[in-house]
């Protein structure tokens, strides 16, 4: 039972943080291929997960595959607002 209790803990955090997320890129205009697969790889993780509390899944093997996308997509948009990050010090740097 604590697994679930732990799952629906993680849906709730991670809900909120994704929220976050989503309405930042919106706010600076930042949608790009890699914020919409991340997006859209969240969204099927959720559903998925969300799935095995509902059902009370006693093997939860077949969510794998859904986290390992989930999490390439996670290291994708890292990296992206690691890029956007970077380009925007250097160009603070060459201006001042």
């Amino acid at each position: 039972m604590i697994q679930y209790q732990m799952a629906l803990s993680f849906l709730n955090v991670a809900e909120t943080n994704y929220v976050k997320c989503i309405y930042i890129i919106r706010e600076i205009g930042a949608e790009r291929d890699e914020t919409y697969s991340f997006e859209k790889s969240y969204k099927e993780y959720k559903h998925e997960l969300f799935g095995y509390v509902l059902k009370k899944d006693t093997n939860p093997s077949w969510l794998g595959s859904r986290k390992t996308t989930f999490m390439q997509k996670s290291e994708i948009l890292k990296g992206f607002i690691s890029e956007v990050n970077r380009g925007y010090y250097e160009s603070k740097r060459t201006k001042g």
